[in-house]
């Protein structure tokens, strides 16, 4: 899975894999939860974030992947 652009100001695209109904769980640096939904496509808007280092977790079909991104 890739996320771009790596810093990502307002739309953060997820290529590599369908994302379709997958669950996004995004949290803060120090474990907070920031936000949880279900992705309907693959574009995630990131825009209400406060600058800093986020971990996104992705849950799709049994399947967990979780990775970092830079909010600008």
């Amino acid at each position: 899975l890739i996320l771009s652009p790596n810093p990502v100001s307002t739309e953060l695209q997820l290529s590599g894999m369908p994302l379709d109904d997958a669950t996004i769980t995004i949290f803060n640096a120090t474990g907070n939860l920031m936000s949880s939904r279900v992705l309907n496509d693959n574009t995630l808007d990131v825009s209400g974030l406060l600058p800093g280092l986020y971990l996104l977790r992705i849950k799709k079909d049994g399947l967990l992947l979780v990775k970092r991104f830079i909010k600008e």
